[in-house]
């Protein structure tokens, strides 16, 4: 399904006849093509994300004692793991979705 959606995306209607194109020159497989990038980007991603939390978790203080503290904090430190999640994997969906998308 994502190999279809991304390139739907990618190239829009157009998109269509070159996934059909592709189907046709290079069989099933193709649907396949960037599985590989999308299994890297999920672990290094939850690797950078879990990495990213531990560490804060314990560097910045609990506000036990305010519940408006805590969540703050807590909003911070799932904010910058989503970013670190994020910036870390970049790479990697726009080679997935360069592997996907190209015609060739």
């Amino acid at each position: 399904i994502d190999m279809v959606l991304t390139t739907l995306v990618v190239q829009g209607q157009r998109g269509n006849d070159d996934l059909r194109a592709k189907l046709r020159n290079k069989g099933i497989t193709v649907l396949w093509h960037g599985s590989a990038a999308i299994y890297a980007t999920t672990m290094m991603s939850y690797f950078s994300w879990f990495y990213v939390y531990n560490t804060l978790s314990q560097q910045w203080p609990d506000y036990d004692d305010d519940p408006r503290l805590q969540t703050a904090r807590d909003g911070a430190i799932g904010m910058l793991c989503t970013l670190a999640a994020d910036t870390s994997t970049n790479f990697l969906r726009v080679l997935k979705t360069h592997r996907m998308t190209t015609t060739e």
